[in-house]
């Protein structure tokens, strides 16, 4: 799980990976850019995107699709997880789930099925 805040007017990143704490400085006024370095970041510490974990737990879920009339999806960010069926196209079930949500959701996984 990793997030940013702010300590005076600068924006710091904080990372747990494997149960140890890591904060740094994003030597950044700008919230914007304290995300993208916050991604480029957790790498450097070893964490793995979360979508990394949560492709490979879908695998039989994606495996048998039962009809290829929808489209089964896994949409978040974070730790945080959608998995969902929808009829219409992926990009704009993600887009209404993005409404409201705040941060960048992205699609973890997709395939035809029910």
């Amino acid at each position: 799980m990793a997030n940013i805040y702010k300590r005076g007017r600068v924006w710091w990143g904080r990372a747990n990976v494997h149960g140890v704490e890591h904060r740094t400085s994003l030597k950044t006024h700008h919230e914007a850019v304290a995300k993208a370095k916050l991604r480029a970041w957790l790498p450097e510490i070893g964490s793995q995107p979360y979508a990394h974990s949560v492709r490979g737990s879908l695998g039989g879920m994606l495996a048998n699709p039962k009809r290829s009339d929808g489209t089964i999806y896994a949409i978040g960010y974070g730790e945080k997880v959608k998995i969902g069926w929808t009829d219409g196209t992926v990009g704009y079930r993600r887009d209404g789930l993005q409404i409201g949500c705040p941060e960048d959701l992205e699609v973890f996984a997709s395939r035809p099925g029910s």
